[in-house]
């Protein structure tokens, strides 16, 4: 009896308007940028998918791109512009917050002294 084949997997798409895809446009190649970043191409094509970089890296490539897209675009969770500083940043995503994705545990209740 002959196996049915399956289909191949559909791509996953990226969103085109996120800051870090505009970076790479900015750029002219992903695989230059990764480059200069000094990450592999896999990684950057990582962060494209998911939409955000990790937060040591939004620097770099600010300056990278020659500040055509800034920090505060890349990670607002992380970096607050100065004419927002007294504002409440947004929360984090389910991937980046270490509790929700159980590699972290909320702070113990303090304990009340027994008499």
């Amino acid at each position: 009896m002959k196996h049915p084949t399956k289909a191949p997997p559909a791509p996953r798409e990226f969103d085109r308007t996120t800051p870090i895809s505009r970076a790479i446009e900015e750029f002219g190649s992903i695989t230059k940028l990764a480059s200069t970043l000094g990450v592999d191409y896999q990684s950057l094509q990582g962060w494209r998918l998911r939409g955000y970089c990790p937060a040591h890296f939004a620097i770099r490539l600010e300056q990278a791109v020659e500040a055509r897209v800034t920090r505060y675009e890349l990670r607002p969770d992380v970096f607050l512009r100065a004419d927002n500083a007294g504002a409440i940043p947004p929360p984090l995503p389910r991937l980046l917050d270490p509790v929700k994705r159980g590699r972290g545990r909320p702070p113990n209740p303090p304990k009340s002294a027994a008499l």
